[in-house]
């Protein structure tokens, strides 16, 4: 089975974070002591430009080269990342959407706002008219 771009390219995604000034802990998470089903965020600092520590870098890329090296269910490990590529794809696209709309949410606001300033321009400024001084 030949393993296609794709696959690569999300490990080389995996490696790197999104935006590495955002994510300040580490993505893994540890497991609770004492139970068997809990799990809690790591504590720990992520590597400069990664989304891991490098405790939990170290135990991902060993558990994955050693998959590769077997060779035992890359089919399934091939449609995973796949089926995550797409999902990344996606909320990429997404957030493109959701910039784009604000950006012309925006352009309309300052074209209502510069008609209004036009409007204003337009419209006479009332007359004033001196009063005659009053007598008496």
């Amino acid at each position: 089975m030949a393993l296609t771009p794709a696959f690569f390219h999300f490990l080389a995604l995996l490696s790197r974070a999104a935006n590495p000034l955002l994510m300040i802990s580490c993505a893994g998470l540890e497991r609770l002591s004492g139970e068997e089903q809990g799990w809690t965020n790591c504590p720990r600092e992520a590597i400069r430009g990664d989304r891991f520590c490098a405790a939990h870098r170290d135990a991902l890329d060993g558990a994955f080269l050693g998959l590769l090296r077997r060779g035992k269910n890359l089919h399934a490990i091939q449609i995973l990342f796949e089926e995550a590529a797409e999902a990344m794809r996606n909320a990429r696209r997404k957030e493109r959407w959701h910039r784009a709309r604000a950006r012309r949410t925006e352009k309309r606001r300052l074209e209502l706002a510069t008609q209004a300033t036009e409007a204003q321009k337009d419209v006479a400024p009332p007359e004033v008219t001196a009063a005659a001084p009053e007598t008496s």
